[in-house]
């Protein structure tokens, strides 16, 4: 296992559903590969996202904090972020 704070949400959440269901981390993470490769192409997907849309207001001479940009990107994503969801 990763040291907690280099770990994904994904992998912190497969932990942390492993030890409560008294899983040998291994076992799951082999009986639930696909599902969890999926999750972490989606958290990969978010955060280029996320990434792309910060460098193109950076470019755009945009003066807005991190944190009135974070919660322009979570208002984005409430409404218009549910194409993983599908």
């Amino acid at each position: 296992m990763q040291k907690r704070q280099n770990q994904t949400a994904v992998e912190q959440l497969c932990e942390r559903i492993a030890t409560k269901s008294n899983w040998c981390a291994i076992t799951f993470y082999i009986d639930n590969e696909k599902e969890i490769k999926e999750a972490k192409e989606i958290e990969r997907k978010r955060m280029c996202d996320f990434a792309y849309y910060y460098a193109e207001n950076l470019k755009a001479g945009m003066n807005e904090t991190p944190e009135d940009f974070l919660e322009e990107y979570e208002h984005y994503n409430e409404t218009h972020g549910d194409d993983d969801k599908q």
